[in-house]
């Protein structure tokens, strides 16, 4: 990593601490930040890497980084209280410590403070990306909600989910960076193409995992989908490959809250009979493909490696997954 990107870093992680500590509220411990750890911290570092690959020099990169990090978290605690999860990244969820109340208030607490660190940078254009990205997740959670439990769930709808609710925040992780730095229309045309076929193979990594790694890699339950009724692409593909009797076997496992391991197991191998999990690999392969050419486009600078870089690794995780 870039000394200066390390460095940026560092200070981002700091603000975030200190961010992440909801003080004089006697229901939570305010000398903790309430900010899950055990992160990446990926969506800062992009937007950082963004900034000072687009030729970025100052300061409000940092505060953009911050913002758009506590954007994501508000969207944790709110889908952590909708699915009723108990773990985030290997420990209590914020709604299991504290209750769904606590939760929904925290999260909202956050959305206010990205709002206003956005607003704090002087630039009007990054609040906009900002609140522009929040309208994008809900509308991708309210979408999301309508496919659960749906057996005739398309795959163009399952994408209509995913680029609004995980791809939209990669978007404007790229977006707060390449505008503070005041990058030209053609750049930011080429970053944002990059970051949405990002963030759509994040998200379909994300659901093959659930399928096929414990909660030792994921820090969540395995086939915890399956329990929520969520109708994500490997059962989309399933539904469509199976028969009827597997089906309706499919059905009866859908949103059943105490799915066993066992019968979590019995759902996977009608997956891989019939090759759900190959299909995917193949058209994930080709996606990241034309995704590595818009990266040969990127403009070569001190910074060029480390956005690259950054890239592989949001969308390379599938492939560990599957070895």
């Amino acid at each position: 990593m870039h000394e200066n990107i390390a460095a940026d870093m560092r200070i981002a992680a700091d603000k975030l601490n200190d961010e992440g500590c909801i003080r004089n509220v006697e229901s939570i411990n305010g000398a903790e930040s309430i900010i899950p750890d055990g992160g990446k911290l990926l969506r800062p570092r992009l937007v950082v890497t963004t900034a000072r690959l687009c030729g970025y020099c100052g300061t409000k990169h940092t505060d953009c980084a911050v913002a758009v990090e506590l954007l994501h978290n508000s969207t944790l605690f709110h889908d952590d209280v909708i699915d009723s999860a108990t773990v985030r990244r290997g420990k209590p969820s914020i709604n299991a410590r504290y209750g769904n109340e606590v939760a929904i208030l925290a999260g909202d607490h956050f959305i206010a403070r990205s709002m206003n660190i956005a607003s704090l940078t002087g630039n009007p254009v990054i609040v906009e990306i900002i609140s522009k990205c929040l309208e994008e997740l809900v509308f991708g959670q309210l979408r999301e909600m309508d496919l659960d439990y749906r057996l005739e769930c398309s795959v163009d709808e399952y994408y209509e989910v995913i680029e609004n609710k995980t791809a939209a925040l990669v978007k404007a992780c790229v977006l707060v960076g390449a505008r503070v730095a005041g990058a030209g229309k053609d750049t930011i045309k080429l970053l944002v193409d990059i970051a949405l076929g990002a963030g759509r193979l994040f998200q379909i990594a994300d659901d093959v995992i659930d399928y096929l790694c414990d909660e030792s890699v994921t820090g969540k339950r395995r086939f915890q989908d399956i329990r929520e009724g969520k109708m994500t692409l490997p059962a989309i593909i399933l539904l469509e490959k199976c028969g009827l009797d597997e089906r309706r076997l499919f059905a009866s496992k859908l949103g059943k809250e105490k799915l066993s391991d066992e019968e979590g197991l019995e759902i996977l191998a009608l997956m891989e009979k019939h090759e759900v999990f190959g299909d995917i690999r193949k058209d994930y392969e080709e996606q990241h493909g034309r995704l590595r050419a818009h990266l040969k486009d990127v403009s070569d600078n001190e910074y060029s490696h480390d956005f690259k870089e950054l890239v592989e690794l949001i969308v390379g995780r599938l492939y560990g997954c599957m070895e």
